[in-house]
């Protein structure tokens, strides 16, 4: 019964997501920076103010703080917040110095560079971490349910966030490190600040763990990223499904 169970699991996933391809007409566009997209605001209008710092119960509700408190063994956030242009962010700024921003990858928060933070303070420099939306306690702040995570989204975050740190905490920064997603969004930021007339510009050093550059995309991840709502509920129901798609990217 094992065996035939483990065997159902990995082959229903699969056929069923071939056999949505006749299904599906409706592709999402391809997660590609664009030039009009960074002037975009939380609901798709431009954010007529630069970001502004929030407190955690404009941000969270008590039911979702106690859930996500509870996974990190928390009584509270250690951060703080900012409301940018699509939604909240909750970030952590340590350290005297140079300014080196953390960006993670898909999946994880900000504790995936704890160690490493303790160390580039160490080293003299200010560490700035940060949680992705629906990472950690950050927060999409538009009225969709679901929302369709693109690159543009996650740079705009960046872009809000190193702009409010910059303002106020007065630091200059000197260098990203990002992981896996997070070092896609460090090239994706630099390319946009180094086109003219841009807003800021480019951060001087980048260092890239795992970046997620594809030579060739796997299948099971092209798949997914043309029927995201699909492959959410084949994740949702098949758990083998759910371990293929989340190794192929």
């Amino acid at each position: 019964m094992f065996l035939q169970k483990i065997k159902k699991e990995f082959f229903i996933g699969p056929l069923l997501a071939l056999s949505s391809i006749f299904l599906y007409r409706k592709r999402v566009k391809a997660i590609e920076p664009s030039s009009s997209h960074s002037s975009r605001g939380t609901c798709g209008t431009s954010m007529s103010l630069p970001p502004q710092s929030a407190r955690v119960t404009e941000v969270l509700t008590p039911d979702e703080l106690t859930t996500i408190t509870t996974c990190w063994d928390e009584t509270e956030p250690k951060g703080k917040f900012i409301k940018d242009r699509h939604g909240f962010t909750h970030y952590s700024l340590n350290g005297e110095g140079p300014l080196v921003v953390l960006s993670h990858g898909l999946g994880t928060s900000m504790k995936a560079f704890d160690g490493i933070a303790d160390a580039i303070v160490k080293a003299g420099y200010s560490v700035l971490s940060y949680d992705y939306y629906g990472h950690g306690y950050s927060k999409y702040g538009g009225e969709k349910v679901i929302f369709e995570y693109d690159l543009d989204m996650f740079t705009d975050q960046l872009e809000d966030l190193l702009s409010y740190v910059e303002r106020e905490d007065i630091k200059e920064t000197y260098a990203i490190v990002g992981h896996s997603t997070g070092g896609l969004v460090c090239v994706a930021a630099n390319q946009r600040w180094s086109r003219d007339r841009a807003a800021r510009g480019i951060v001087p050093k980048l260092v890239l763990f795992s970046p997620a550059f594809y030579a060739k995309k796997p299948l099971i991840a092209r798949l997914a990223d043309s029927i995201p709502h699909f492959m959410s509920c084949i994740m949702t129901a098949i758990p083998a499904a759910r371990v293929a798609i989340s190794d192929a990217y």
